[in-house]
């Protein structure tokens, strides 16, 4: 499953299997957030200029920094065994 759709606050998002959704700031500087329990959660990216999203398979967003061939990932996932979830990127 798979959402990828302009919003007017100019990010795009994305949409893992586990209904996570990653939103990319279009325009330079990169920024790469996720929403948990209704706060905004910065991924922590290399010194950029630019980010490029690939896409996503299963729980894994993919995307370059800075037009290198190099390819970055977040994965998402719950921790079961605890009574409140916890998120990890």
């Amino acid at each position: 499953f798979k959402i990828r759709e302009k919003m007017l606050n100019r990010f795009l998002p994305y949409q893992v299997d586990d209904g996570t959704i990653f939103y990319d700031h279009i325009y330079s500087p990169p920024r790469l957030f996720v929403m948990w329990e209704g706060e905004e959660i910065d991924a922590v990216l290399p010194e950029s200029e630019e980010l490029s999203p690939i896409g996503v398979l299963g729980n894994v967003f993919y995307f370059i920094l800075n037009k290198y061939k190099v390819m970055l990932r977040f994965k998402t996932f719950y921790d079961d065994k605890s009574s409140s979830s916890q998120k990890k990127t």
